[in-house]
């Protein structure tokens, strides 16, 4: 698994590059992941060699700090290795829509607490990820109030042995 580096563009650090998975923020909100994105209107970036490995210590900087209130919108817009994603986007208040259908999860084992406490999250469209060794989903929407609509089409959860409350206190 891969260590995040942030990237400053106020430094003009702000670089786009094949080789590496970039998670940017936009100065619109939008915070996307994957390869060779627009370095234009860059509130804020991360870039990573390798796969990303939520359980890594300070691997989800968005989640934790003060950009976690600037996104509302989360696009997976290309192939991105993901093996552990414990808690990944969890706690982003204002993110209203996900689009995460793209993220390599093969080798994921836990998507525990993956969207929780997102609490203006409304639209989820998870289609087509590879969850065949996804063991834990526990919590996955947990505390998602606004939640109304989830796409999960092709998921394969024959292997999930830990599945406590994936939707607890969704009140929509």
């Amino acid at each position: 698994a891969g260590v995040l580096r942030d990237w400053d563009p106020e430094a003009g650090e702000v670089e786009a590059n094949a080789a590496t998975t970039q998670f940017v923020l936009y100065n619109t909100g939008e915070f996307r992941i994957g390869t060779n994105l627009s370095t234009a209107n860059v509130y804020h970036g991360w870039e990573l060699n390798g796969s990303y490995d939520a359980s890594l210590s300070g691997n989800t900087p968005w989640r934790d700090s003060d950009y976690n209130s600037r996104i509302t919108k989360v696009n997976v817009t290309s192939s991105v290795s993901v093996v552990n994603a414990y808690r990944m986007l969890q706690g982003l208040s204002n993110l209203t829509t996900a689009s995460i259908g793209k993220l390599d999860t093969s080798s994921c084992t836990t998507m525990y607490e993956l969207f929780d406490s997102c609490t203006s999250l409304k639209t989820v469209n998870a289609s087509g990820l590879n969850t065949v060794s996804v063991t834990n989903m526990s919590y996955l929407f947990w505390n998602d109030t606004a939640l109304t609509t989830v796409n999960l089409s092709g998921w394969d959860a024959r292997a999930v042995t830990t599945c406590y409350g994936p939707f607890s206190y969704c009140d929509s």
